[in-house]
């Protein structure tokens, strides 16, 4: 009995004549009934089915980070995100050309393509090669930087006049 009580104390398990001493004491478990219920109704001749519908509306767009913040807080931002990329001064609108901007634009520009191929991905794995092969096609369209005069301008000047 001593032996059975320390093997039961190492094991983490209760011995068995404390088990029975437990069990004697409780009352015996006896299950309720099963509840039937009676107000089910069988009959369906009342009810109408429909086919499945899905419906689809545009999203509305979500403020984000950058949108909420002012000008001052823009620039504070995009001096410390890209140190040396915005000159002192400059301001920070689309009518002036500033590299902190264009690099801001352009980080925003591959978090988005991340995120369409995340879901690329999930369609592939949810068994839709449809949409995830017109998803790629427009992954592939966006996924060139667009060429413009400022773009153009400013990536020559940050590399010595080299594009």
């Amino acid at each position: 009995m001593a032996g059975d009580t320390k093997r039961a104390a190492k094991t983490g398990q209760v011995s068995s004549h404390i088990s029975t001493a437990i069990r004697t004491f409780l009352p015996a478990y006896t299950p309720p009934p099963p509840v039937t219920n009676t107000n089910e109704v069988a009959d369906t001749a009342g009810v109408i089915f429909l086919d499945p519908l899905t419906v689809t509306d545009e999203r509305p767009q979500s403020g984000t980070a950058w949108e909420m913040l002012t000008d001052k807080g823009r620039a504070d931002y995009l001096k410390k995100q890209y140190p040396g990329a915005t000159v002192p001064g400059d301001a920070l609108t689309e009518s002036v050309p500033n590299y902190g901007t264009l690099m801001h634009r352009d980080a925003v520009r591959l978090q988005n393509l991340k995120e369409l191929n995340a879901i690329a991905d999930i369609s592939r794995i949810a068994g839709d090669p449809a949409a995830e092969k017109k998803l790629r096609k427009e992954i592939q369209r966006s996924l060139i930087r667009r060429s413009d005069w400022k773009t153009e301008s400013m990536d020559k000047s940050y590399n010595n006049n080299r594009r």
